[in-house]
């Protein structure tokens, strides 16, 4: 029966892996169809729109199927009976800089021996584009996270604690993000796949302190809000010297 219920959840994954996968094909045949080059169109090629189309599809195409596959996705949302409104408060408080700070040291950490992923510089981003900006900010700080967490840190998290225990849940969550983004980067994949993984586990302990997964959704929102503004900065004032690479 134990098995049987891992199958089921590897399977599940397996799922949200292909709707990842085939929203990204489903737009880049869009656009081939719509603007024929005779070449393949990748992300970089077809513009902002483009990303923030596929962005939608993903994770609306994953919310939808865990919400079918769990049911009501409020328990994850506010926790369970042991999960009052100040202890969420508390542990969303402590979250955010927890996040932020493990963010900063483990990109130091590469950054000092010479390894930088290019995640940023992937992101077709134009000066000027202010709708363009505005509308990529909008969807990878409201909807990336509310799906990301629904999915890694309520469905896969809860799916392993109740199978094994909430250590293996924390850590098998945070492999399975980690290895989910590492096609977000063309160079130095390895220190964004460890930087994301060891995002993972921070997000993945909130989440078994809290009891819910509204502390991790306002940290991992607000990581990717200073990240982007950070990446919107250098693409409006190159004059700031931080080209992207």
């Amino acid at each position: 029966m134990q098995t049987k219920r891992w199958l089921v959840l590897c399977l599940d994954i397996a799922v949200c892996l292909l709707c990842a996968v085939g929203a990204s094909i489903a737009v880049t045949l869009l656009f081939a169809w719509i603007q024929p080059t005779g070449q393949v169109p990748t992300l970089k090629s077809m513009g902002i729109s483009a990303v923030i189309g596929v962005l939608l599809l993903q994770n609306t195409l994953i919310l939808a199927y865990v919400i079918w596959r769990a049911g009501d996705c409020r328990t994850w949302l506010w926790g369970d009976a042991q999960a009052r409104f100040g202890h969420i408060l508390v542990y969303s408080a402590v979250a955010v800089p927890l996040v932020l700070m493990v963010n900063i040291v483990v990109g130091a950490v590469f950054f000092v021996f010479g390894v930088q992923h290019n995640q940023s510089a992937l992101y077709p981003l134009t000066a000027g584009d202010t709708l363009g900006q505005i509308g990529f900010f909008a969807v990878a700080v409201v909807l990336v996270p509310v799906a990301e967490e629904v999915l890694f840190r309520g469905f896969i998290y809860g799916r392993v604690a109740r199978l094994s225990s909430p250590g293996v849940a924390i850590v098998s969550s945070a492999v399975i993000f980690a290895v989910a983004h590492t096609w977000s980067a063309s160079s130095g994949s390895i220190a964004l796949v460890v930087q994301i993984c060891a995002l993972g586990l921070v997000l993945g302990w909130i989440r078994s302190q809290s009891q819910s997964t509204f502390p991790s959704m306002v940290a991992h929102a607000l990581n990717n809000a200073v990240a982007l503004l950070l990446v919107i900065s250098c693409v409006n004032h190159p004059e700031l010297g931080c080209a992207r690479t």
